[in-house]
């Protein structure tokens, strides 16, 4: 108590006490109070509200605005008669006050991406007030969706996902649902599988198509072998097993077909898909790029799905890379050229013949849905089944 005196000054020292006062349970300072039980800010209180929250530490079990109104609203009262009797309010006022009920209530805790929150707060120690950029109605939605789903498919062997959605011109993160129930400790719900580095399968076969098409290696409608392969103790085999023979371009990457992807990966280098990927900020392909060859291609690389997605929005961009947001006040990241915004154009004008599980095959005709273009992949092991794909918009629809 000395020690306080001798440095703060009064004020100081009650500012310090109401930002750490006891509100029950693991609320703690006078704030967080006010948006717990009257949902606005302190500087936003009533006289009654203000009294309330000044008599509630005295004991905060005792004092329940839930279980103890009654002994709560009588404290209220003393506290409003002694603010009356040393004239910091009039005895109108005071006895206005006192006429009121009791108006704190429990209110349900916001907890919206929690895996977020998580992130953003270690990443900016000593801020008082963190601005992200999700979309907090897009997030719900995604979040619901999300546990949805994943309760369906738990009957499959299917315990858990993630979702992130990025805004492409701008590269604000607009929702990010690290997994499907973050209180799900059989399922790991605490793991941020957002951004947890995974082996993404045959997600990154778009770059090694645009790369070649910018090279002049093929075209939409050059024919690639698809045949046997042996790389020493490596033979690189097709998703069913099977073998097309001579198949275009274009059918090679809408059926995912592995042995054309690697074979055009091999003439790309020594510039290939793992210096793509070092320049867009792959965290394990920055860190250690010589640890990586042409298994790359079908996902024996590590990406998180932060990652992922963002690289994605470089494919709807134009090939023009920037760093994820986010933060509101981060600047734009530095553009990083991939590759052509014709090699973009080819091969997300490719990715839209891919069949989308969820709608018919007529879904083109209709004007109303966006083309989406889109790739799944599946990693080693079969451990994880990816999903990833751009909105792509014609000029009439951007200008609406």
């Amino acid at each position: 108590a000395v020690q306080l005196e001798i440095r703060f000054s009064k004020e100081e020292i009650i500012e310090i006490y109401f930002n750490l006062a006891p509100y029950g349970g693991n609320i703690e300072g006078v704030g967080s109070a006010a948006y717990y039980y009257y949902a606005k800010s302190v500087s936003l209180l009533s006289l009654d509200e203000a009294a309330t929250l000044a008599a509630i530490p005295n004991s905060p079990a005792a004092l329940d605005p839930v279980r103890g109104k009654a002994r709560l609203a009588r404290r209220r009262d003393d506290v409003l008669m002694r603010m009356a009797g040393n004239g910091v309010v009039t005895k109108e006022d005071a006895e206005r006050a006192m006429s009121l009920p009791i108006g704190a209530w429990r209110r349900a805790t916001p907890f919206t991406a929690p895996h977020l929150s998580e992130k953003v707060m270690a990443a900016s120690p000593g801020e008082l007030r963190i601005k992200t950029t999700i979309d907090r109605e897009l997030q719900a939605r995604v979040e619901k969706l999300l546990g949805d789903h994943v309760q369906r498919l738990q009957a499959h062997g299917i315990t858990n996902g993630a979702v992130v959605v990025i805004d492409n011109a701008t590269r604000k993160v607009r929702a990010y649902a690290g997994s499907a129930a973050f209180f799900d400790l059989t399922h790991q719900g605490q793991v941020d599988g957002a951004d947890a580095p995974r082996s993404p399968g045959s997600t990154l076969k778009p770059f090694v198509y645009a790369m070649a098409l910018d090279r002049g290696l093929i075209g939409t409608n050059t024919l690639l072998e698809d045949v046997p392969v042996t790389y020493k103790d490596w033979v690189p085999s097709n998703f069913d097993g099977r073998w097309r023979g001579v198949i275009s371009a274009s059918d090679a990457l809408s059926h995912s077909l592995n042995i054309p992807a690697v074979k055009l990966a091999e003439r790309l280098e020594p510039h290939g898909l793992v210096e793509l990927l070092g320049k867009a900020d792959i965290r394990a392909v920055a860190a250690s790029p010589h640890r990586y060859g042409l298994a790359t291609v079908l996902g024996g690389v590590d990406v998180s799905l932060l990652e992922l997605t963002n690289l994605y929005a470089a494919l709807a961009e134009g090939g023009v890379h920037r760093k994820y947001k986010l933060l509101e006040n981060e600047k734009d990241g530095e553009e990083v050229h991939l590759f052509s915004p014709g090699a973009a154009y080819l091969v997300t004008d490719i990715l839209t013949d891919v069949r989308r599980p969820e709608l018919p095959d007529s879904w083109k005709d209709a004007v109303s849905i966006p083309r989406v273009a889109w790739k799944t992949g599946t990693s080693y092991g079969r451990r994880d089944a990816w999903s990833i794909g751009c909105l792509l918009y014609t000029s009439d629809a951007a200008d609406e």
